[in-house]
């Protein structure tokens, strides 16, 4: 009997040590993979517009992307400002001061135009754009500046460093002349074209200018989704996305809106792996900008990463309360034992209250 029960101890010793190395590998998994997914998401600084806009969670970054059949002019775009601005005012909100912007918004598009010196020509990636783009996607200036905020001359031209290179042999050319189909325009900033292997796939895979909206429009080929983005105040969850939707009234569910800044909250994640198999497939018609490949790609590398923590912590959370079960059940206690111990320190700790209180009393008496 005494070998028996030797042998029993020993099986629930050896599983209890298997089970705490399980559980110290699941709990050091979902630490490295909480931290990997934060960090995967951390750079993408594209998706973090309304943080920079605003300290407080108050504020959201919705894109709002056009298939590429629909061609929304700058007239349109005013008119959806003005829709946006008229609804906001109906909710009693606006600017803290009067210089101050209650929501700043921006619109874009995709394609590509031709740039040339008296001696070098080449064909680039663009993207046009309007006053505000560069607040939403602030990208990495090695000289000169973005385009002034109400561009009002649009006669620039950034363009990346391969591209400086190509036309002039350095990167030293901010205020250099530059012709986009033989007119003559100046290069404000050289910027630096992300390299990573995401970026490179999701579009920044030669080189790239930024233009105004009206130059792609007028001197090069539009070829790529209209992008429309704002940032507005978000006093409670999903309001900023219900005004936009609101505003742009597509009754034939034709555009795509995306709230940028809760795509990677612990619910966006979820919707991702329950979509995982079809996320990918899309029939709308709609060419996605270089920014928003690479936050769907990181979309999908949060998701599987979701899908191991959640893994890792079940594991951790089986293996606790296993554990909790087998110590319970290998007890040398009773409960009743507990109970009645503690009944004999509460009888204790009041006897010693109340002999207490005697002598105070006693010794007040004797003065």
């Amino acid at each position: 009997m005494k070998q028996i029960g030797q042998k029993t101890w020993l099986e629930l010793t050896g599983s209890y040590r298997r089970g705490f190395i399980v559980f110290c590998i699941s709990l050091l998994l979902f630490g490295f993979v909480t931290i990997l997914s934060w960090w995967s998401r951390c750079d993408l600084y594209d998706q973090q517009a309304a943080a920079r806009w605003s300290d407080e969670a108050d504020y959201a970054q919705i894109s709002c992307f056009y298939p590429v059949t629909m061609q929304p002019t700058d007239y349109d775009f005013q008119n959806l400002y003005h829709t946006i601005e008229s609804a906001l005012k109906a909710e009693s909100l606006e600017a803290e001061t009067e210089n101050a912007k209650l929501f700043i918004d921006a619109y874009s598009m995709t394609g590509s135009l031709t740039l040339s010196t008296d001696n070098q020509s080449m064909k680039v990636k663009a993207v046009g754009v309007t006053d505000n783009f560069f607040v939403f996607h602030p990208v990495s200036l090695l000289q000169g500046s973005y385009f002034d905020e109400d561009m009002i001359m649009k006669d620039g031209v950034i363009i990346d460093e391969d591209a400086a290179f190509t036309l002039y042999g350095s990167n030293d050319v901010v205020g250099m002349p530059v012709y986009v189909e033989n007119e003559l325009y100046y290069i404000r900033g050289v910027i630096e074209r992300e390299s990573t292997y995401l970026a490179r796939e999701a579009g920044l895979d030669s080189s790239i200018c930024y233009v105004s909206a009206d130059t792609l429009s007028s001197y090069g080929m539009v070829e790529g989704s209209y992008t429309y983005e704002v940032i507005m105040p978000n006093p409670v969850e999903g309001f900023a996305k219900n005004i936009l939707v609101t505003a742009l009234n597509d009754t034939e569910n034709k555009l795509e809106i995306i709230e940028n800044s809760n795509r990677f909250s612990v619910s966006a994640r979820k919707e991702i792996v329950f979509n995982f198999v079809v996320r990918s497939m899309s029939s709308n018609g709609i060419l996605y900008p270089y920014w928003e490949n690479q936050a769907r790609a990181h979309e999908d590398i949060c998701g599987i990463l979701f899908i191991i923590q959640a893994v890792s912590f079940c594991i951790v959370l089986v293996l606790l309360l296993w554990y909790i079960w087998y110590r319970y059940k290998t007890r040398t206690w009773r409960i009743r034992d507990l109970w009645e111990k503690c009944i004999s320190l509460w009888e204790r700790n009041r006897k010693l209250y109340h002999d207490r209180n005697l002598r105070e009393k006693h010794t007040e008496f004797q003065k």
